[in-house]
């Protein structure tokens, strides 16, 4: 499948129809002939062995371009970025998208930038609804909420809920919530494996606003 701004129609055209001469079945969204063009390009998506993303500023500046990159990325679908400008630099989403593309997650949490938390939170698929919540939060602090969310997670998960709903107008299902406790887990230091006592009378008392 072929993911393009439709101001970049004619490059990418030529790009589908080389692809098509070299054999291979390329998916653009001309190729909807039924049903809504969202729908199909949902189920392209989802049934693509990869997506080419093909990268520009136009490509940036629309609204359905990121939804369709993010999509395919929590589809853990296999991404091949395609820039189109000649120096051109992907910043913004499309830069955090690009940085995916080519970047690893240092080990331990403890070691991420606001870059770095941003870069897990869209690999998990948490884009959506967690990441919303820590816009300017490194790694110290995601472990720092994570521990909160040890120790009391049944009131940490509501107030969550309730601000992602008071600011961003957006659900938190517990499935998201769930997942995000599973999978900052894997990166935890070896000194965070079990939350010390003397430490969670004060963390249960710290309002939840990572904004």
């Amino acid at each position: 499948m072929i993911s393009y701004s439709h101001k970049d129609k004619e490059l990418c055209l030529r790009i589908h129809e080389q692809l098509l001469k070299d054999g291979f079945n390329v998916w653009i969204d001309r190729d909807c002939l039924y049903g809504s063009t969202m729908a199909g390009i949902a189920n392209a998506i989802e049934n693509s062995e990869c997506v080419l993303i093909c990268m520009s500023n136009t490509y940036k500046e629309s609204v359905y371009c990121q939804s369709e990159a993010h999509y395919a990325f929590e589809r853990r679908c296999r991404v091949i970025p395609i820039i189109l400008q000649p120096n051109y630099k992907p910043d913004g989403w499309l830069g955090i998208i690009f940085i995916r593309l080519y970047s690893d997650l240092p080990n331990c949490i403890t070691q991420w930038t606001h870059d770095h938390v941003k870069l897990f939170l869209l690999q998990t698929g948490l884009g959506n609804t967690i990441l919303p919540l820590c816009t300017r939060v490194d790694g110290q602090r995601l472990l720092q909420l994570y521990e909160m969310c040890l120790i009391n997670s049944e009131s940490m998960y509501q107030s969550l809920k309730f601000e992602l709903s008071e600011r961003h107008h957006t659900l938190l299902p517990i499935a998201d919530y769930l997942s995000f406790l599973h999978e900052t887990k894997l990166y935890l230091p070896s000194t965070s494996t079990n939350v010390k006592t003397a430490r969670s009378s004060f963390l249960s008392s710290v309002t939840c606003n990572f904004m």
